[in-house]
């Protein structure tokens, strides 16, 4: 049946199952046909069906993160869609057949490919289009040449970062002098931060000269941990004789990382006391270079040249020896950006220090790669593994069930598992017990936050297709029952966004009842305003929706829909064309997805929409806002612009809170954001999240990165819905990724 499939044949069944959205992938293989026939006669090498096919294939696994695939039939089989087999009524044995014969004739095509080992993989010039190159082990693998470009100039940068070495292992003596240092910086230093042992560990080890990855899931402290590490480096490198001027670089891979990495020194700034001249010169120096350091998106850090096609920091141009790099939520940076950034940074030898921070357990980058993972495999001896989490109790429902969706089965020493008991308490049967966990719960979070005391975080779950009858539910059945779900949320921590307006008028910023949202320019206050800014975005950020699926039934498009629907109180219309103004009411949760530099907002950047109004009467405007908060430094705390009243504002800041006219902000940059896809969400946090895994057994998005992430989002109530069968689907499916990096 092999001769019976066409190239051009799978590509339309590919498109027509839903396996690709656009036909990108068969106009680059045809590209590379023309490009053979352009070959001379005696270099001319056509393409057969079968490789045109072994490279669709090829291209679909580049397409799910990797950076190469493996140039072997067998392993490359398993990437025909199953559901394909039966639309040309094939076996894998068939494909396996076809898929061997493309590689063998991909062999012959040797204009396309340059051949590298091992052994001389050092040794490359990027004149063709691939790379086949042959591991340690033996095997073969096939990379776009750009990507193996990548992979051994990473390999190169983490030998000269990274040199091996065995780790240094603090004494208990230590740990405790460490700590009583670190009290003693405090304002209050009776009930001061005191590191754990694992967080002790990286400071020492920095501070006696290593590069370090610090690496552990959510609120296990590891932002903490580089800032006290940067105290102690920056302290020894003040005292230095000559002394040098150091700089300090703390960079993200996204906009909305840059800004959470910011607040994060800067709350831990807060914690410090002041500092005076003569002996306490040093230190006050230290913590004014930590808290006026830059944080910036990874792409800022390096700036483009479009002269240079590339960056303008790079190999042939790189930052100064005496500089220190923070990178935060590397996990999210795909190969060809890591590759990049390394480049740029001289090596250890010369000075530079650096220091990595991600956790391996969360998704991988959007783009190719999941190198995080890989060299925290290769460099055990350079890594720092946090594993107290600062956030959740131990014990909890919350940490049985986030260590065992990472725990690999089988694997010694692991024995957090799930038992039935723990599904039958975490799964409830009946939706009006789930749905009324949402207030319950809440309640006794806050609860125990205003009396100070520990916290179960609980999780709970719900299963949409469950039926109490052998007749499985319609759709139409789990649409109504979603919606009541998604209405009882609304009720326990949207509604106060909305305050009912057949209600005498609220006093502003009063809590309980309801939240002013519309502010009148004529009686502008700084101060109360700021204030009023700071409840309205404590409460916006206090929970979330997540969703694996962007499109369909409980995906993020659907959820919001629904919620705008219920927000607006079941009045009908659908958005207008045209600016964001038209677009979204006050209270609106609101997601910026493109980066606007310009502007200063960023993919991720999330606020709330807020009414500016001036005048009254028939002479009364009003105007709609994006409220942001952006931290700023301790010195522009107390700082506010105050607008002209006679007309409304462009961007303008009150404190630490950005405001910018909805008019301004294409459609195209800015959305509803009650629901956000899990993959958004990573590296937020949230009192509460409510979480909606695929219906579809079969959804790549049940893996488990996706349940680990979405999970982990929260510090306080998890409500998730799914089946226990998709829930155990998503645990035991892991995204892997082919890179191949070695060292």
């Amino acid at each position: 049946m092999a001769d019976k499939l066409r190239f051009s044949e799978l590509c339309q069944a590919l498109l027509d199952k839903g396996h690709v959205k656009d036909n990108r992938i068969k106009d680059t293989i045809e590209m590379l046909c023309r490009a053979l026939d352009r070959l001379s006669d005696s270099e001319k090498r056509e393409m057969s069906e079968e490789t045109k096919i072994f490279l669709t294939l090829y291209f679909r696994v580049l397409d799910n993160g990797s950076i190469c695939a493996p140039f072997e039939a067998d392993a490359m089989c398993g990437f025909f869609p199953s559901d394909l087999l039966r639309v040309f009524d094939m076996d894998e044995t068939c494909v396996k057949d076809i898929i061997g014969k493309g590689i063998s004739g991909f062999r012959d095509c040797r204009l396309l490919y340059s051949e590298r080992s091992y052994a001389d993989q050092n040794d490359f010039a990027q004149d063709k289009p691939f790379v086949l190159y042959e591991n340690s082990k033996g095997f073969e693998f096939l990379f776009p040449a750009k990507r193996f470009r990548a992979k051994l100039d990473i390999e190169k940068k983490i030998k000269e970062l990274f040199p091996d070495k065995q780790p240094y292992e603090p004494s208990d003596d230590e740990v405790e002098s460490l700590n009583e240092e670190i009290v003693g910086l405090q304002r209050d230093d009776k009930r001061g931060i005191k590191l754990n042992r694992e967080q002790a560990t990286a400071v020492l080890r920095a501070e006696k000269g290593e590069n370090l990855f610090i690496t552990g899931g959510a609120g296990t402290g590891k932002t903490t941990a580089v800032f006290y590490l940067l105290y102690k480096v920056l302290e020894k490198c003040c005292q230095e004789k000559p002394k040098k001027d150091w700089n300090l670089y703390l960079v993200a891979p996204s906009g909305k990382a840059q800004d959470r990495l910011r607040e994060s020194i800067q709350e831990a700034r807060g914690k410090i006391r002041d500092f005076d001249e003569g002996d306490e010169a040093v230190v006050k120096e230290v913590f004014d270079k930590i808290s006026k350091a830059e944080c910036s998106t990874i792409h800022s850090l390096l700036s483009v040249d479009p002269r240079k096609g590339g960056f303008r920091y790079d190999a042939s141009n790189q930052f100064d020896a005496e500089s220190i790099f923070v990178v935060d939520e590397a996990s999210m940076i795909d190969i060809g950006l890591f590759a990049s950034l390394l480049n740029a940074i001289r090596s250890r030898s010369e000075g530079s220090r650096i220091f990595i921070l991600g956790d391996e357990n969360q998704l991988p980058s959007v783009e190719a790669g999941a190198v995080l993972g890989d060299l925290l495999s290769l460099k055990k001896d350079s890594t720092v593994r946090l594993v107290e989490s600062k956030r959740q109790k131990e014990g909890s429902d919350f940490t049985k069930v986030a260590k065992a969706v990472i725990c690999e089965k089988g694997v010694e020493g692991n024995d957090i598992v799930l038992t039935d008991n723990d599904f039958k308490s975490i799964w409830l049967e009946n939706e009006k017990d789930f749905c009324g966990k949402f207030k319950e719960c809440e309640g006794e979070r806050k609860k125990a936050e205003d009396e100070k005391t520990s916290y179960l975080n609980p999780v709970f779950a719900y299963d949409l297709t469950s039926s109490a009858s052998d007749k499985p539910k319609t759709r139409s059945e789990k649409e109504q029952q979603a919606r009541e779900m998604l209405e009882s949320y609304y009720e326990a921590f949207y509604s106060p966004l909305y305050p009912d307006v057949k209600k005498a008028k609220r006093k502003k910023g009063s809590d309980g009842d309801g939240y002013e949202v519309v502010f009148n320019l004529d009686e502008f206050d700084g101060e109360s305003f700021s204030d009023m800014f700071g409840k309205l975005l404590k409460l916006q950020t206090n929970s979330q929706i997540l969703a694996a699926n962007k499109e369909g039934f409980c995906g993020v498009k659907w959820l919001n829909d629904e919620m705008r629907e219920i927000a607006k109180g079941g009045a009908a219309g659908k958005n207008r064309k045209g600016d964001a103004d038209d677009a979204f009411i006050p209270g609106n949760p609101v997601i910026i997805t493109r980066n606007m530099k310009n502007i200063g907002l960023f993919n991720g950047d999330n606020g709330i929409v807020v009414r500016i109004t001036c005048g009254s009467g028939e002479a009364k405007k009003e105007m709609n806002y994006f409220l942001i908060r952006k931290e700023v430094g301790k010195e522009h705390d107390s700082s506010v612009v105050k607008p002209d009243s006679n007309r409304f504002p462009s961007i303008f800041r009150v404190g630490n809170f950005l405001l910018y006219p909805l008019s301004q902000i294409p459609m195209d940059s800015i959305e509803l954001a009650y629901a956000i896809t899990i993959h958004k969400s990573q590296g937020s946090g949230y009192n509460n999240v409510l979480m909606f895994l695929p219906e579809d057994k079969d959804s790549p998005l049940l893996n488990r990165q996706i349940l680990y992430t979405g999970i982990t989002r929260t510090s306080g109530n998890t409500y998730m819905v799914s089946s226990i069968e998709n829930f155990k689907r998503a645990q035991e499916k892991r995204i892997d990724r082919w890179t191949e990096i070695e060292l």
